[in-house]
């Protein structure tokens, strides 16, 4: 197994500048878009919830908010009432989805997920976990399990120079 990379990434940082923030987001959410990531989610999330009609999500980390939208729009073509939290510690991340949001089945709150008052019926987490240390992890598998009724869906990639590389190889040749 390839060891994980402790070199911080721009979104590791505290508060990115406003113009590469925005633009290394924007990225994230295409990547999310064009490799197929955003309807793997859909499909998974489909696949954990059967038949019901109606369902809860929570998006822990949410970006730009984009899964969230995505997510609405598919729910509701697929005759499902789906309420989705977009969900991020970050006020500038969560200012940003607000200003790029318009369904009124998704809203987005500066909060730890901890914090947050009930259950969701599914908690998903894309492409954070590799930002958090061993110890932050357990601590976030226990409170999303703690939150889920249904489960807990995670896409994510392996920190490590081999990732890394293939990401940064990725986001050149694309753009």
């Amino acid at each position: 197994m390839i060891g994980r990379s402790q070199k911080k990434e721009i979104l590791d940082a505290e508060i990115p500048e406003p113009g590469v923030f925005l633009k290394v987001m924007n990225r994230l959410a295409w990547q999310n878009r064009i490799t197929g990531h955003n309807y793997w989610l859909f499909k998974s999330i489909q696949t954990l919830i059967g038949q019901r009609k109606s369902l809860t999500v929570l998006d822990v980390g949410t970006g730009l908010g984009d899964i969230p939208k995505y997510l609405s729009d598919k729910f509701t073509k697929a005759g499902v009432e789906a309420r989705i939290t977009g969900v991020d510690t970050n006020k500038q991340v969560i200012d940003l989805a607000v200003q790029e949001s318009s369904s009124p089945t998704v809203s987005f709150v500066c909060q730890r997920m901890e914090d947050l008052p009930g259950t969701f019926d599914v908690v998903i987490a894309s492409q954070m976990i590799h930002h958090l240390d061993p110890e932050e992890a357990v601590a976030f598998f226990r409170a999303a399990y703690a939150k889920a009724n249904i489960g807990v869906i995670v896409s994510d990639f392996s920190r490590s120079w081999l990732a890394s590389v293939l990401v940064k190889l990725f986001m050149y040749v694309t753009f």
